[in-house]
């Protein structure tokens, strides 16, 4: 979580930091109680301890990924501080702020041998879950995938995917190197 919230570096990077915070259901992190949880600028508060495996589901319009992973972020952004900093362009800010957040995040996941998906979700809902005024405005799940990525070459050498020549079939033929 201390990659999500770094500093973003824009015109805009002395309100983004202000205005976003990231609530957590966390389901199942070594060394870490259960439950629902706030990364703001303070750290990370643990605000109801517990099983959300379901409400975390349901938060995410009922995807399973939602309540299945080992915990899901809501990111989030205070609206209304946005926009009398930014005007009109302020929503515009929390989606870039939010959707860099969440790229860091997987990024992270991904370097360490985990996953990450984005998700959608239910907006008021979540802001009632967490009893928060902010606007959820991107989810993101990690946890650990069921399948293992194929590896990859080294840097520099190809590398084809299984039934590529099926993949080339279908396409009308066209190979891509």
């Amino acid at each position: 979580m201390a990659v999500v919230a770094r500093d973003i570096i824009g015109d805009f990077d002395r309100v983004s930091r202000a205005t976003l915070d990231h609530y957590l259901n966390v389901h199942c992190v070594a060394d870490t109680t259960p439950g629902a949880y706030v990364r703001d600028r303070t750290g990370l508060r643990l605000l109801k301890r517990g099983d959300h495996h379901a409400q975390s589901r349901r938060l995410c319009l009922d995807q399973p990924l939602g309540g299945n992973c080992a915990y899901a972020v809501f990111h989030t952004a205070r609206l209304d501080e946005l926009f009398g900093a930014c005007g009109a362009r302020g929503y515009r800010v929390a989606n870039f702020s939010a959707g860099l957040s969440s790229g860091r995040l997987a990024l992270a996941a991904f370097a360490l041998s985990f996953g990450a998906s984005a998700l959608s979700f239910l907006d008021d809902e979540v802001s009632v879950f967490f009893d928060t005024a902010a606007s959820c405005v991107l989810v993101t799940a990690v946890g650990k995938p069921a399948y293992q990525n194929l590896p990859g070459g080294a840097p520099g050498e190809i590398t084809e995917l299984p039934h590529y020549e099926q993949l080339v079939d279908r396409s009308g033929g066209q190979r891509w190197r």
